[in-house]
């Protein structure tokens, strides 16, 4: 039908319809594929979703004290959804969530080396534990965290320029904000399952350094790491 408009000139109708179409993972049968008039949904409710002690909550951390350590590991994982890294976790869902847009991440962090990579990935947890990814996670190389301003319309998602120039190395020990977008979703978690973030420190492509470097994130009062999830409301 696009081409058919497009190349041929045939007015099919298609310029009437929706122009955006999604694929909803868990919806009722029937409901998997739905449109939208505008992207990111008009009615999207962003929600905060702050790190704790293993956990995900919308309260945000009040203490001074909150933080994570963790040794770089280059052995992977993601796929398993018990990656080498921390995990941070909601209470079991009493009703069922829908994410539809794009999720973003903002991480207060540390590292005894001047580089490294930085990767959170979102889980649906099922009451047996099991996790499935659907491909939920983004990436950022702590010396390219410089936001910019986009010269088009990012969807208000942070923006990085990867010049040479924005080259900005981490400082040892000294704690830096992170700021980047997730790869855009549309799943239905449901009641009794939660919501994981974990966030790992090697990929693919990740220089490995020797001896594997020590990293930190912060989550207390001064340093609000936290997941923006995109909810569809109902």
């Amino acid at each position: 039908c696009f081409f058919d408009y497009w190349l041929k000139g045939i007015d099919n109708g298609i310029m009437d319809e929706d122009p955006v179409y999604y694929y909803t993972y868990n919806a009722p049968a029937g409901a998997e594929w739905r449109s939208a008039k505008k992207w990111p949904l008009p009615d999207e409710k962003r929600v905060k979703y702050y790190l704790g002690e293993g956990s995900l909550s919308t309260a945000a951390p009040a203490g001074a004290d909150g933080k994570d350590v963790a040794t770089v590991s280059y052995a992977g994982g993601r796929a398993s959804g018990t990656p080498n890294g921390l995990i941070y976790e909601t209470e079991t869902l009493r009703e069922d969530v829908q994410i539809t847009g794009h999720p973003v991440v903002n991480l207060w962090v540390s590292s005894t080396a001047t580089d490294g990579d930085f990767i959170a990935t979102v889980y649906d947890v099922d009451s047996n534990g099991r996790a499935v990814s659907y491909n939920i996670h983004g990436q950022l190389r702590a010396s390219m965290r410089r936001l910019k301003d986009p010269p088009y319309n990012n969807l208000g998602l942070p923006w990085h320029g990867f010049a040479e120039a924005d080259v900005s190395p981490l400082v040892p020990g000294e704690p830096v904000e992170l700021a980047f977008s997730i790869l855009p979703i549309s799943i239905r978690v449901k009641a009794g399952h939660r919501i994981r973030l974990a966030i790992t420190f090697a990929g693919r492509g990740t220089p490995r350094v020797d001896p594997a470097p020590e990293v930190t994130v912060y989550r207390d009062a001064m340093h609000r790491s936290y997941l923006t999830l995109p909810i569809a409301e109902e």
